[in-house]
């Protein structure tokens, strides 16, 4: 792994989820379009939601371009987090999670929330994380996408 990759580690989803359990809600975003030359991959991005401690983090990556995409948002092997995005506010902050991040002006403006996109409701999903083989993969199909 490279050492940002170490760095970054405690804040994967699946340390982030067995520190502090099931999201909230988790949204996601990918394009229909054509993936990116030479590369046949489609960039995405995933939020994990802990609304009622005021904070979520965003994971920006890749997915193979097919029919089906499949995400597995992970630093371990090097290519399925590109980044990764922190936001956090007080209790007593009365503005939503989503408000803050601006998802207009991140591009997120088509961010769907996961159930909508994979069927898969927030505790199977964090329940991915748990699994032994292919940790926290999950698919979507191509055509939910603008």
């Amino acid at each position: 792994m490279e050492v940002w990759q170490v760095a970054w580690s405690q804040y994967a989803p699946a340390a982030i989820i067995g520190q502090y359990g099931v999201p909230s809600r988790v949204w996601l975003e990918s394009t229909s379009s054509s993936p990116v030359p030479e590369t046949n991959h489609v960039g995405y991005y995933l939020w994990l939601f802990y609304d009622p401690a005021g904070f979520v983090v965003g994971y920006s990556g890749a997915a193979e371009w097919g029919e089906q995409y499949t995400f597995c948002p992970r630093f371990e092997g090097g290519e399925d987090i590109a980044s990764l995005d922190l936001l956090a506010h007080a209790a007593d902050n009365l503005q939503s999670l989503e408000t803050e991040l601006n998802l207009t002006t991140l591009g997120l403006q088509h961010a769907r929330s996961l159930e909508e996109v994979t069927g898969l409701s927030v505790e199977a999903f964090a329940a991915l994380f748990e699994r032994e083989e292919r940790p926290g993969c999950f698919h979507a199909p191509r055509d939910v996408w603008p």
